[in-house]
């Protein structure tokens, strides 16, 4: 993820344009220099303007342009008029005694022009192009392409006389704003942007200080997107906000974070490219409670364009409109674009899908959107809107076929302050219904029906991805929340809803067949829950097994009907809100709590007695906290003292011996083409690792991952003993092991850029693992970084470079080496080689 600070910058006094009020000499032209620009020949004593085109300099100021009036009429003035909306830069204009006077913007980014119009009574006007120039920085030369709604890409260019590292950055220009103000110098000094310069480097200190680096030059030797030290760095930036100025910022540094130049920089502005003049219809047909067939159909069929549609509710929501709705729906479609091609994604011509899992009743809004794609030098696909959304049609879905005609009492029984008992009588005991509790807030815009509808698509994405693990076969059927017959239900302890103290629940019950499919109307009432009081329970913690990744305690309360919360937290991170006596600050901490939490609060709340995993970080000091909780702590905070151990490494009887060596994928579908088809591994980088446990050793761990030094935010050593540990990704508890690591320099894998832009490079690989034995106590860590280069064994010359060696049938040869089939007819006899040893001295 980029390290952007688009918003959270302090302000800074002054703005901009006050660096650059002062007046600039005068730049008078001589008129009787310049062309004619009448139209043609005049009658004998008419006015004539003789003005020429003109170009002034990218910074603010004043400016004059000369002109002459042949033939002038005493006591007439030239006036001089351009578009406001073409040139919002061009502040002011005037003309008087053969000068046209212009006040103007600085100009950040590239070249910009403006038509002046010039009048005179009794003369033909003359149109004149004034010409801004783009701001000249001597050390790096500043490109912007693919200029989206939502992005930009730029190139920087190192120019001649600076051979240096460079940081770069994208700023809000109301932040830059704030930081380049009257206490600055010009531009080219390094007095401007001064407090831009000292937050940049306190931020990238704190960087280097949370990623774990020694020092500022380790950290840039991986910070590709904000540091580079290359001749040319180009940079792509997503998740920018439409119709919004911002700047780009390049400054030389050093690798100790010290400014080396004054800082260059490009004011751009996101918006629609408008390269499209593409508009579009459509209709909607089938439309029944939850699907539609939907028809877009656009101006031309040799335009890419995308659509989405928007329900009514959602547009009713803050922070919702038609831009929302594209920029979410091209993030989706760019997500896609590693699996498919721009091409299928994208819709050109007329188009018709079905819409499913629609609210009934509801209103839909269909909208449409140009789009183009582009490809970059390695032919990596982008794609950006080229028109704002456009209302293609609307439509309303129908409302609920009503085909049974149960009806629903609903009677509240009890109203605790953490859950709610109610009875529910249906007019048929056969019909089967679904009861919901819902804080009332949750559904504000939505009807009862569309409440009800909104909830079975919950519950069907549930079914869908078997959210309910202790069912087998989930469905309509078997789900929670489906009953028949009169029933009284805790909305909590049976249904699994969660309730605060003191807030409004809307309670909904309706019929819902075994496809999923509302059958009756339905009914709903709203309950407030109890105000919380509070609790004098009291609690027993027991630590049942604690190691280097976790822990199982036990939580035993004296009153098990009450709510209590566990909260697990570093002891380190609970000193600043000890009181002087040494106690808790509780409400400074509770109110912590539910700021980590956030809305998930009532779902780490539990009842009775509970045993609970918690993972955690080795060599490291924790604090248990216990307490009751009904939408705040209702008993005092009870402590508990845990310390997470190191890792056993070196302490145990076990130990393995590591073997590998890497093989080219073409050169064994030379001798073994049924079991290494060609297609599946040219090219491909083949390592095969034997690995001997000792006889006490009863589990062992084998991975091959990135540095250690990639893990830094993860827990590093730690953290990769855990993937080690993983059977999924890596060898547990195997005699040989095959991994497929990509070859160092290669062109389909050394460098590339992902998802959000950032520029990503393979790194070196290693091999790591240890044994355990029948006390859970580990051996030596064993550990060592690799870089596989496609050459020969021997040939290799880089640290830690290690080529392939010459293929051989080891599948059927070899110690410690599995057989997984044997392969009829004679075999290829190959002296196996020796395999490179783990761990040696380089």
């Amino acid at each position: 993820m980029r390290f952007n600070k688009f918003f959270a910058l302090p302000a800074v006094a002054g703005v901009l344009l006050s660096v650059f009020s002062c007046q600039k000499p005068q730049e008078q032209q001589d008129p009787s220099q310049e062309p004619d620009s009448s139209a043609g020949p005049v009658a004998p004593g008419t006015p004539v303007i003789k003005a020429a085109d003109a170009s002034i300099k990218a910074a603010s100021g004043s400016y004059e342009i000369a002109y002459s009036i042949d033939n002038p009429v005493e006591g007439t003035a030239l006036t001089a008029a351009m578009d406001a909306e073409q040139a919002p830069w061009l502040k002011t204009i005037g003309a008087d005694n053969g000068k046209i006077t212009v006040t103007v913007e600085d100009n950040l980014s590239s070249a910009r022009t403006a038509v002046l119009t010039l009048s005179y009574k009794g003369a033909e006007s003359v149109n004149i192009t004034l010409t801004q120039e783009q701001w000249a920085f001597p050390e790096f030369g500043i490109e912007i392409s693919n200029l989206t709604p939502f992005g930009a890409t730029f190139t920087i260019t190192r120019n001649a006389g600076y051979d240096g590292g460079y940081f770069f950055e994208v700023l809000n220009k109301t932040a830059w704003d704030r930081y380049v103000g009257d206490d600055n110098n010009h531009i080219g000094e390094f007095a401007f942007g001064s407090a831009l310069y000292e937050s940049d480097y306190a931020y990238l200190s704190r960087m280097k200080e949370s990623m774990g680096h020694s020092s500022m030059a380790e950290m840039f030797a991986m910070l590709k997107s904000m540091y580079s030290s290359d001749p040319t760095t180009t940079m792509p930036y997503s998740g920018l906000s439409v119709d919004t100025d911002y700047m780009f910022i390049v400054y030389g540094m050093d690798t100790d974070g010290k400014q080396t130049t004054p800082m260059a920089f490009y004011q751009f502005r996101t918006g629609w490219s408008e390269e499209s003049g593409l508009t579009f219809s459509g209709k909607a047909t089938d439309v029944t409670e939850n699907y539609a067939t939907l028809t877009v159909t656009p101006s031309n069929n040799e335009e890419y364009w995308y659509m989405d549609w928007v329900s009514e509710i959602d547009l009713k929501k803050a922070g919702v409109d038609y831009s929302t709705v594209l920029q979410n729906s091209l993030k989706n479609a760019s997500a896609l674009l590693t699996a498919y091609s721009a091409e299928d994604i994208l819709c050109k011509g007329p188009e018709t899908l079905q819409a499913s899992n629609l609210m009934p009743g509801t209103e839909y809004t269909v909208l449409a959107w140009g789009m183009k794609i582009s490809y970059d030098e390695g032919g990596k696909a982008s794609i950006a809107a080229t028109t704002e959304p456009q209302v293609a049609f609307t439509f309303k879905t129908e409302g609920y076929l009503i085909v049974d005609d149960c009806t629903f009492k609903i009677d509240v029984l009890e109203v605790e302050d953490m859950d709610i008992l109610v009875r529910v009588t249906p007019s048929n005991p056969e019909t089967m219904y679904y009861t919901a509790f819902v804080e009332k807030s949750r559904m504000e815009g939505y009807d009862d029906e569309q409440a009800a509808q909104r909830i079975i698509n919950m519950e069907q994405t549930r079914i869908d991805q078997n959210y309910y693990d202790a069912i087998e076969n989930l469905s309509w059927a078997n789900l929670p929340g489906m009953a028949g017959g009169t029933k009284e239900i805790w909305g909590r302890r049976d249904y699994g809803w969660t309730f605060a103290p003191e807030h409004t629940y809307r309670i909904y019950v309706f019929g819902v067949d075994l496809f999923g499919i509302r059958s009756t109307i339905v009914e709903a009432i709203d309950v407030n829950t109890a105000k919380a009081g509070q609790s004098k329970n009291h609690f027993n913690v027991t630590i049942d097994k604690i190691n280097w990744q976790g822990m199982t305690y036990t939580v035993t309360p004296e009153v098990e009907s009450e709510y209590w919360m566990p909260f697990f937290i570093e002891t380190a991170e609970l000193l600043p809100y000890r009181l002087a006596d040494g106690s808790l600050d509780e409400k400074k901490v509770m109110h912590e709590i539910e700021e980590y939490y956030e809305d998930e609060i009532l779902y780490n709340t539990y009842t009775g007695k509970r045993s609970l995993y918690q993972r955690v970080t080795p060599d490291t000091d924790y604090t248990l906290l216990v307490f009751g909780y009904a939408g705040t702590n209702t008993t005092r905070m009870y402590e508990w003292p845990i310390y997470a151990p190191k890792p056993p490494l070196g302490l145990g009887k076990a130990d393995i011996d590591l073997k590998y060596e890497l093989f080219r994928g073409e050169d064994l579908s030379a001798i073994d083409p049924i079991r290494w088809p060609l297609a599946d591994y040219e090219g491909d980088c083949i390592m095969m690792i034997d690995i001997t446990p000792t006889d006490n050793a009863t589990h062992w761990y084998v991975g091959v991952w990135p540095p250690v030094e990639n893990f830094v935010n993860e827990g590093g050593l730690y953290y990769l003993m855990t993937l080690d540990m993983n059977a999924t990704v890596s060898a547990v508890d195997q005699t040989q092991y095959r991994t497929r690591p990509w070859w160092y320099g290669s062109t389909q894998n050394w460098e590339w850029v992902d998802e959000e832009g950032d520029v990503v490079k393979h790194w070196p690989w290693t091999l790591s693992g240890f044994a355990e034995d029948e006390d859970e106590n580990y051996s030596e860590w064993h550990y060592e970084m690799f870089i596989p280069v496609p050459v020969p064994k021997g040939e290799e010359t880089g640290k830690y470079e290690v080529g392939y060696t010459k293929a051989y049938d080891f599948w059927s040869t070899g110690k410690n080496v599995k057989v997984y089939s044997a392969r009829k007819g004679a075999e290829i006899p190959v002296e196996p080689l020796p395999r490179r040893t783990f761990g040696h001295d380089r």
